[in-house]
């Protein structure tokens, strides 16, 4: 599977799961390595743009493109989560969830839907795991925004 990370080109290539550790995400606690990753560009741009404001405009952001093999992938099922699963700030009971993944160490990755679009994937991987190495970084490159994405109307 072909997942996508937009970050902060000085970050995009670190992919230690270091800033989920330090602040906690959607599927993860604080102090828990996780990185976050979707399943189109689109939706990585979209979940990007979440965390900025019209006057936080993302300058200098880089786009990777992850092979993960398929066979360390599993599918959390959408008629598991709790009925508040989109809900920002996100419920404890995600955390769980995928603390939960982290702990198991059977896959790498965990394909949640998006809470932004629920018709979409994001790919939780686990950099703890001793197959993470297999995921290849197959491209870098920066990500120019169009402006018009965050012009205030």
């Amino acid at each position: 599977m072909i997942v996508y990370r937009i970050s902060a080109c000085k970050y995009i290539s670190q992919l230690n799961g270091y800033g989920a550790f330090l602040n906690g995400g959607r599927w993860n606690s604080k102090d828990r390595f996780m990185l976050y990753a979707s399943c189109s560009p689109a939706l990585a741009l979209v979940e990007t743009l979440a965390h900025f404001s019209i006057h936080n405009s993302p300058d200098n952001y880089c786009i990777l493109m992850l092979d993960v093999p398929d066979y360390l992938i599993s599918e959390f099922p959408k008629d598991k989560l709790p009925s508040d699963w989109q809900l920002s700030p996100s419920p404890c009971s995600l955390r769980k969830i995928g603390d939960s993944f982290l702990n198991q160490q059977q896959f790498v990755g965990l394909k949640v839907p998006s809470a932004i679009i629920e018709y979409d994937f994001n790919l939780l991987l686990n950099p703890m795991h001793p197959s993470f190495h297999q995921i290849k970084i197959t491209q870098q490159s920066t990500f120019n925004l169009d402006k018009r994405v965050l012009k205030k109307t």
